[in-house]
């Protein structure tokens, strides 16, 4: 393009900006404030909302007391069966995994038998064992976060039930996302990576592609993980508030 041309262009959107900025000032700012009301609207209504019901969910919590702690102790198990159960789920499928990366592998020694640069048949067999133990290292770093995920939720739920706070809806939501997230770790976990190598030529460019494949599923996965985060931040900060408004009475 020529540079007059983009020169030009440039200007004259240096020129119009600030005219539609100004335009635009004080809608924009009509709009922040209508949605910061909105926002404080709603804040209130549900506030309100919890105040009318803590107090019953206390009385219930004084009438039931003993059935909660029963309910609690349960809640505590089923946290230790469901942990076992993903725990030893997650280790079947690195187990397959790792199978399946050997497998690859000594296909791989094959064909690089006849590469004339032995230097880089060794540099595309780290390459492999490093995308193994990368997957290896960041799934099972996963799969103990999203543990203590689930244990704090364990926690939050008793102390939503200790104080009265509805926070069933913030519970649940977080729930799904950290289950979410586990299913999406896991079917990374089970997944290897072949260097589909057709040629020395092109090994150097099937090397690039690997390595874009695999990091382009681990930021997918990563993305699972900050939204359960985000869920259970949610849940944790609705009891929080709640604790220090009852601390504060």
């Amino acid at each position: 393009m020529d540079k007059r041309i983009v020169t030009t262009s440039l200007a004259a959107l240096m020129a119009f900006t600030p005219l539609a900025a100004f335009a635009q000032t004080d809608v924009n700012a009509d709009l922040r404030a209508e949605v910061r009301q909105e926002r404080k609207d709603a804040m209130e209504e549900r506030k309100e909302h919890m105040e009318e019901n803590r107090e019953e969910r206390k009385e219930f919590m004084e009438e039931h007391r003993g059935e909660m702690k029963d309910l609690w102790e349960e809640r505590k198990e089923d946290f230790k069966e469901r942990h076992q159960e993903i725990v030893g789920e997650f280790k079947d499928r690195m187990e397959a995994a790792r199978e399946k990366w050997e497998e690859h592998k000594e296909n791989l020694k094959e064909r690089l038998e006849n590469f004339s640069d032995e230097k880089k048949a060794e540099i595309l067999l780290r390459l492999i064992d490093r995308a193994e133990d990368i997957n290896a290292r960041v799934t099972t770093h996963w799969t103990e976060q999203l543990t203590k995920m689930r244990e704090i939720l364990t926690r939050v739920e008793n102390k939503a039930d200790e104080l009265g706070v509805d926070a069933d809806e913030e519970i649940q939501a977080a729930e799904e996302a950290i289950d979410a997230a586990q299913a999406s770790v896991d079917a990374q976990a089970e997944m290897t990576y072949e260097l589909d190598v057709e040629s020395e030529d092109a090994s150097v460019d099937a090397a690039l592609e690997l390595k874009a494949k695999m990091h382009e599923d681990l930021e997918a996965v990563k993305q699972d993980i900050e939204n359960a985060r985000e869920k259970l931040r949610t849940a944790v900060e609705l009891v929080k508030d709640a604790e220090d408004d009852s601390a504060d009475e």
